[in-house]
């Protein structure tokens, strides 16, 4: 695979980008696939990184994906795409599946998951299209995460 990371560091979050050497505008222009943005943001937040990692001919299943972080002065949420729509998003390993709330949802006509975990961590995931797409975060409220993967266009 070969990775391309975009933007910097988002502090203290469960984010893995750490290295990142181009802008966002350059990794829509290198990928093939269209990159999801939200059109809502809360107040105070605004793209800090993105990821962009892309897959190759020796995985012909894997097509890549992206993952866009936004901060504020003190929390993060992220965006990730699974652009082989063949990705399962899990949490940093939970102890048991008790740790682990589950929700069915509905984010712009798609049927979704709000994943809950220890109380802290929230993830919303869904598919457009056949990508994989999910919304994270330790800091937003479930109605501000929801809104913001409602706009994710």
């Amino acid at each position: 695979m070969q990775s391309l990371y975009v933007g910097k560091e988002v502090k203290g979050g469960i984010f893995p980008p750490k290295d990142c050497r181009i802008t966002f505008e350059q990794a829509q222009e290198i990928t093939n696939n269209s990159i999801l943005v939200p059109s809502y943001l809360p107040d105070g937040y605004k793209m800090q990184s993105a990821c962009l990692v892309n897959g190759t001919s020796d995985h012909p299943d894997f097509t890549g994906y992206s993952q866009l972080i936004y901060t504020n002065e003190n929390s993060s949420f992220s965006v990730t795409e699974d652009f082989s729509g063949t990705k399962e998003f899990t949490f940093e390993a939970p102890a048991s599946d008790d740790d682990v709330e589950v929700e069915k949802i509905t984010i712009g006509g798609h049927e979704g998951e709000l994943r809950t975990i220890r109380d802290e961590v929230m993830r919303i995931n869904w598919y457009i299209d056949g990508i994989s797409v999910s919304v994270s975060s330790h800091f937003l409220e479930k109605n501000e995460l929801i809104r913001i993967a409602e706009s994710v266009k």
